[in-house]
């Protein structure tokens, strides 16, 4: 039998950005999960021997609490959600939370994606991606799959669904790979807005190790908007701007 596959009847918004300000990021960060929680930056990092989540200080880049994952681990995504962090791994099918203020685990979940990609949370469920173009809204506690989405726009099926944001009721979301940042609607999985982020990272900062756009953050307070990638040297401020 041929899966059906149901496309978007609404055509998404293009966008392109405005920098507005500069950070420092470590460039030997392979960024997986990137969040802005009461003036500090979160981040996981992948890569194997090298995992870790992090706090640091947006102005100068200083990490000020660090654990590191056990070195069989590759880190993924992860979310900030009532005081907990939660992160996922890249084919451990396994996840962890911690005490977001001591970094202390708490506890360990396992999941049945076959693999871990992003995390967002919508104040209620956590939401996770797994690279493809499904993403999953689980129970915080009991890590059981409270329903799927499929994202699509109106021409085919939107993939590669990587590291998430969950901003005033949308889901951002980075494509792997791709210097796009795709924004869908958490109801049906409609990409409402596209957004080409092409040209940030400038060829002075380039060096040996960079690799692509990954990474959104979101401060609520102040409605800021932070992008990043994998071992850039920079975390953007940006404003995304209607075509």
């Amino acid at each position: 039998s041929i899966p059906l596959v149901f496309l978007s009847n609404i055509e998404p918004k293009q966008y392109t950005y405005k920098v507005l300000g500069t950070f420092p990021h470590d460039k030997k960060a392979y960024t997986q999960g990137f969040e802005y929680h009461d003036g500090y930056f979160y981040e996981g990092t992948g890569q194997l021997g090298e995992s870790s989540i992090r706090k640091t200080i947006p102005g100068t880049g200083d990490i000020i609490k660090f654990r590191k994952l056990s070195p069989d681990l590759f880190g993924e995504g992860i979310t900030l959600l009532n005081g907990k962090i939660y992160q996922i791994t890249y084919t451990s099918q396994v996840g962890f939370i911690y005490n977001a203020e001591s970094f202390e685990q708490e506890q360990k979940f396992f999941y049945q994606n076959r693999e871990g990609w992003g995390l967002c949370n919508n104040g209620k469920e956590i939401i996770m991606s797994d690279g493809t173009n499904s993403l999953y809204f689980l129970d915080p506690e009991y890590f059981s799959v409270n329903r799927k989405i499929e994202v699509c726009d109106h021409i085919s099926e939107v993939d590669s669904l990587n590291e998430l944001e969950f901003i005033n009721g949308t889901i951002y979301a980075n494509r792997y790979l791709t210097n796009e940042i795709v924004l869908i609607d958490p109801a049906d999985g409609k990409v409402t807005g596209r957004a080409n982020m092409r040209g940030l990272i400038k060829p002075d900062d380039y060096h040996d190790k960079i690799d692509v756009l990954n990474g959104i953050a979101w401060d609520q307070e102040q409605n800021r908007l932070f992008v990043t990638g994998k071992n850039w040297p920079k975390i953007f401020r940006v404003e995304l701007i209607e075509k």
